[in-house]
């Protein structure tokens, strides 16, 4: 398997999943994973606004979405409150990379910059 992390726009480079992070509370996506919300026309906002994914530590979701992304899975990784962030990323894509395995990808994508 081989995995990579960059930062950058992970939905727009062809990869097996892209990844993106999302903090416990808030009711819309920032950063990298807005521009990919908006070219999926709303798939992280339905996500969010359904009560499926609320963005708890490690929660984890994958979604197929059918345009506006390059990988065929986009991986939504949640970080937990804000304010309780440490070192909670790396251990988001040590998750990214199992759930990524579990989905049978060889090439998961996460971007640490979605988190900021």
């Amino acid at each position: 398997m081989d995995v990579t992390i960059r930062s950058g726009l992970p939905h727009e480079r062809r990869v097996g999943a892209a990844a993106f992070f999302m903090f416990e509370g808030e009711s819309a996506p920032t950063g990298a994973a807005a521009r990919f919300d908006r070219a999926s026309g709303g798939a992280l906002t339905r996500l969010l606004t359904s009560g499926d994914f609320a963005g708890r530590w490690l929660e984890a979701v994958v979604l197929y979405p059918t345009r506006g992304s390059e990988a065929p899975r986009v991986l939504v990784v949640g970080l937990g409150p804000r304010s309780e962030l440490t070192r909670r990323p790396r251990a988001a894509c040590s998750d990214i990379t199992r759930s990524s395995l579990t989905a049978g990808n060889r090439s998961p994508r996460s971007a640490p910059s979605s988190c900021s």
